[in-house]
């Protein structure tokens, strides 16, 4: 996305003010993961859209999250990660959010242009935002999450005509873990593991089984690969910022993805501000951003691992054993 001309805050305020264009690759087809967010995001949509959260409902398919259940976890049995006080978070529909958002956009003076972006000096522009996805790794502007022990996931689709629960689900299981995320007409599961450690087959063999006992149907799993990572430098010069999967990636285990990206937005389009007015004390901002994102993220991944250190009482295999050794090194 490429930003001209002068900008607030908040885009809907500077909208009015300036240029903005948003490059895509035609022939790149988009990515529609990350369906769970933290408590950020309900709080910009309504702020910057003016949405609330029966309207998120129509337009992508959303819904309230009051927390997190985690099942078969340590040692202490299950239980429920709540949000503070009556906040709530959002599930939401990652393919109807993205249309929803290009159509409403295309409404409001932003280009879409189809054109695959090599390089940032192929843009005329002042201000750039890179979205441009994941970097092929290892790459000497990222560093790579190094005790992270997920690296695959197996997801199905069940259709449903409710809303299932009103919170996300983090099931340990015997190879990894399940997340599952309801929509008002679907869940979504999600068997998180290492592909290293465990054969495909066997994943795939659980994930039904674990559905069959719901008494749901699924359609085609979708196989993922990923890796964990960061960049060094989320802000390497003074036009040019990087978020989604340009900037990060970790397991799904904390819905860290979003909220980040939610905190970059802001602060991105804060340090921008000042640098039309006053590029000595941007610099500055800037550098302090770059520090905050890089403990944020490396901090993300201690509060992952910490998931895995106690012993697990339900699982005594070579996930959870590798996933332990991994933790223990993290925090001790």
């Amino acid at each position: 996305m490429c930003i001209r001309d002068s900008f607030n805050t908040w885009l809907p305020h500077f909208w009015e003010g300036c240029e903005i264009t948003v490059y895509y690759d035609p022939d790149t087809p988009a990515v529609h993961v990350g369906e769970g967010s933290q408590l950020s995001l309900p709080n910009i949509l309504w702020v910057t859209q003016d949405m609330t959260m029966k309207e998120c409902e129509e337009a992508f398919n959303a819904g309230h999250k009051v927390g997190i259940q985690y099942n078969n976890w340590g040692n202490k049995g299950d239980y429920f990660h709540s949000f503070p006080g009556n906040n709530s978070a959002m599930h939401l529909s990652a393919k109807d959010f993205q249309e929803f958002f290009e159509k409403k956009l295309a409404n409001q003076n932003i280009k879409f242009v189809p054109k695959k972006v090599k390089r940032h000096s192929d843009i005329d522009a002042d201000y750039i935002m890179d979205a441009r996805g994941a970097p092929e790794l290892p790459h000497k502007d990222y560093k790579e999450f190094e005790y992270n022990i997920c690296n695959a996931a197996l997801v199905a689709q069940c259709p449903t005509d409710y809303n299932l629960h009103n919170y996300t689900l983090a099931e340990a299981m015997p190879n990894g873990w399940i997340f599952g995320i309801p929509l008002r007409n679907r869940i979504t599961y999600g068997y998180i593991h290492n592909k290293d450690i465990t054969d495909k087959s066997i994943i795939e063999d659980e994930l039904k089984e674990f559905i069959d006992k719901k008494g749901l149907k699924h359609k085609r799993m979708n196989y993922i690969k990923f890796r964990s990572y960061r960049r060094n430098l989320n802000w390497p010069t003074e036009r040019v910022a990087f978020i989604g999967n340009a900037s990060y990636f970790c397991e799904p285990l904390e819905a860290t993805a979003i909220e980040l990206q939610c905190n970059i937005t802001d602060k991105t389009l804060g340090i921008w501000t000042v640098q039309e007015e006053d590029p000595g004390k941007a610099m500055s901002i800037r550098n302090d951003c770059n520090q905050w994102y890089t403990k944020w993220t490396d901090e993300a991944e201690c509060i992952i691992m910490m998931h895995y250190c106690a012993y697990n009482k339900n699982y005594q295999t070579k996930f959870w054993e590798e996933a332990r050794a991994r933790a223990s090194k993290c925090l001790f």
